[in-house]
């Protein structure tokens, strides 16, 4: 009775075994492992072997121990999350959200939950430019600049007022620092670099007011919504109408940057992991948001998925979040993703500006802390927004507008 128990326990452990390799790693060693479950439990064969009960037992107790021993030789392993992090380098990057010093693995490791079903596969290509109220890569890059449809919103002197200019000539200065610049209709939306309050410019009245007096962060118009990360709150994501009023909560943790197109949103946790949710038309996500990739500095996107900083690499990654593929890498500890525009991928290294693909001749070689914000001007190609220390002595960065053509 006892050996029978052993038999049914030692089939149970075997086919518990087999089922785990089956669900992780379906291979030839899984079906392996499953022809040890489906035949008699093989340390019972050893078993019958050793107390020399007949040599058809034998024989099947020696084929089942060899079928069982090659299955585990073959059975693959998890590869290991383990990598080197290479030095920090001694700088602090200042460029949009305060990031310190690098201490990220040279190597992106991009989770897909089973779960993904919930997110709505996105239709190709998975944005929409013309329903955000900037560039979604001048908006994840500072939202410095604004260049469409024949109007242009550029910082003047050290940026401390900005120009409002149309291809027709006209143009009105608005003597406020401007971030996160948004056009929807015929307002203005934008962050006051100094009070961090988000503010609204009719340019048909040319009235400036208050829309919400809260501590913003990133702030991002889409669909006709304002979406912005309010610092005062823990730096989680709410949604608002243009008009003002109350604003609904839709990512309760700590966020970074991120981008709304639709109802699909993407989100740079505070653990430096990317998110992917779907929008619920009451207010906050539909689902449980998907963890995207891991770990990211920062992110951008392209014709064909989004860009991604991870350590001193930068990865290309689809919309579904599979097959990711390294762009550049880099053994420079000053290394940073800056952003995409027209095409083209810019980075930044020993505070010169590059483009992807020409590393020998950089864009801009005089040194700047960084940069930010790159957008298309029609009349001035190529723009870009540099910043120094002041000669304050005060530690005071300033931006400077810069032509790269």
């Amino acid at each position: 009775m006892k050996a029978k128990a052993m038999r049914i326990l030692l089939w149970a452990l075997a086919a518990f075994f087999a089922l785990f390799a089956l669900a992780f790693s379906p291979s030839f060693s899984s079906v392996l492992f499953l022809l040890c479950a489906l035949l008699v439990a093989p340390i019972a064969r050893v078993q019958t072997f050793l107390r020399g009960r007949g040599l058809q037992n034998r024989v099947k107790a020696l084929l089942t121990a060899a079928v069982f021993i090659a299955g585990c030789l073959s059975a693959p392993t998890l590869p290991s999350q383990d990598t080197a992090r290479p030095s920090s380098s001694s700088g602090t990057d200042k460029r949009v959200f305060d990031f310190g010093p690098k201490s990220m693995p040279g190597k992106m490791n991009v989770e897909v939950s089973p779960q993904e079903a919930r997110v709505p596969e996105p239709a190709a290509p998975f944005w929409d430019a013309a329903s955000m109220g900037n560039h979604p890569n001048v908006l994840l890059s500072g939202g410095k600049l604004y260049c469409r449809d024949g109007l242009a919103i550029l910082p003047e002197t050290d940026s401390a007022s900005y120009l409002i200019a149309r291809d027709s000539g006209e143009s009105v200065r608005i003597e406020r620092a401007m971030s996160y610049i948004n056009v929807w209709g015929n307002k203005i939306i934008y962050r006051d670099d100094a009070t961090r309050h988000i503010r609204v410019y009719d340019m048909e009245t040319q009235t400036d007011t208050e829309l919400l007096g809260v501590n913003a962060g990133e702030t991002f118009v889409s669909g006709g919504e304002l979406f912005f990360s309010d610092l005062g709150q823990g730096a989680s994501l709410f949604r608002a109408s243009l008009d003002g009023g109350e604003a609904a909560n839709v990512v309760l943790r700590s966020t970074g940057s991120f981008v709304v197109s639709g109802n699909r949103i993407f989100y740079l946790g505070n653990d430096q992991t990317l998110y992917s949710g779907a929008l619920s038309p009451s207010g906050g996500l539909s689902a449980t948001p998907e963890a995207f990739a891991s770990p990211v500095e920062r992110f951008f996107l392209d014709d064909t998925g989004l860009l991604a900083e991870s350590g001193n690499t930068i990865f290309r990654i689809p919309p579904d979040g599979k097959d990711t593929s390294m762009v550049y890498s880099s053994d420079n500890d000053t290394m940073r993703l800056v952003g995409v525009c027209d095409g083209n991928i810019f980075y930044q290294e020993n505070g010169n500006l590059y483009v992807l693909g020409n590393e020998t001749n950089p864009v801009i070689s005089t040194s700047h802390l960084y940069y930010a914000s790159p957008a298309m001007n029609t009349a001035n190609g190529i723009m870009v927004v540099a910043y120094d220390k002041a000669s304050d002595g005060a530690g005071t960065v300033k931006a400077h507008l810069l032509s790269l053509s």
